[in-house]
């Protein structure tokens, strides 16, 4: 696959050429404080983009605290080898769910 120049809007950062990406959408937990992780996709960067209409936690590495994501952010996280190594819920641990959107990147 070429090379694609990584298209960014607003304040986000800007990515190196991508050799591929893989674009992920996974629920929350119907049980509210249960951390969900993203689906296995190899990735060197990772874009999650909260369009949930809530606040988001994430972690790395299915322990330890949280970092907020607010509803209309995106945040790049990197220093990952798979999607898999993030993971998420509703900070309120509310039952409803929601879809958290991703892009994993390979660079």
């Amino acid at each position: 696959m070429a090379n694609t120049r990584l298209a960014t809007s607003n304040k986000l950062s800007s990515l190196p050429f991508a050799s591929s990406s893989t674009i992920l959408s996974v629920q929350t937990s119907a049980t509210g404080s249960t951390w969900v992780t993203f689906t296995t996709a190899a990735c060197d960067v990772l874009r999650i983009t909260n369009a949930t209409g809530t606040l988001i936690e994430y972690r790395r590495g299915g322990a330890g605290n949280g970092m907020h994501l607010p509803n209309g952010a995106t945040v790049d996280v990197y220093a990952v080898s798979n999607a898999n190594e993030i993971s998420f819920r509703r900070n309120d641990v509310s039952n409803t769910q929601v879809t958290l959107t991703a892009e994993a990147y390979v660079v």
